[in-house]
């Protein structure tokens, strides 16, 4: 674990009324059902982290984005230790519509699906993803704070402060 929170931008890749989720391979959160995304780097913009992760992860371009919130997340282990503390940058990303959908594979994914919208099955999903897919719609930016806790093998939504 860092001394700082770490600046990640989650990203919501959207073709119309689907949504890319990928399946994580690495921990944080390996086995869970996830929005794309990735860290800053230093000096970059949001755009260029957006263009970049979604180009690594999935080899597509992008065509518009929103941003849509953000969010601080704190991941504790079940004896109440800190793992990780993310700071998230939450955008909406509409997949360019010159580029022929597929399903991905990047080192760090275990596998990749494109799921409908809104989401039914939201079972191994990231809890606090399913939140900010819920906002992803909103026209208004959403901000709040997510404390999550690995308990054996499930992940816990613990607390959201609005």
């Amino acid at each position: 674990m860092k001394n700082i929170p770490i600046p990640v931008c989650i990203i919501g890749l959207v073709d119309g009324s689907e949504i890319l989720l990928i399946k994580r391979k690495k921990e944080p959160y390996k086995g869970y059902w996830g929005l794309v995304g990735g860290k800053f780097e230093l000096g970059e913009s949001i755009e260029d982290v957006i263009r970049r992760e979604v180009m690594e992860e999935t080899g597509f371009s992008v065509g518009s984005f929103k941003i849509n919130g953000m969010y601080n997340e704190i991941l504790l282990d079940k004896d109440d230790n800190l793992l990780n503390h993310f700071l998230f940058v939450a955008v909406k990303v509409d997949l360019d519509k010159n580029v022929k959908r597929k399903n991905v594979k990047d080192a760090g994914i275990e596998s990749s699906k494109w799921f409908n919208l809104p989401l039914k099955d939201n079972k191994n999903i990231i809890p606090s993803d399913l939140i900010m897919l819920e906002n992803f719609n909103s026209n208004i930016p959403v901000f709040k704070e997510f404390v999550m806790k690995e308990d054996g093998d499930e992940l816990k939504l613990v607390r959201v402060v609005e």
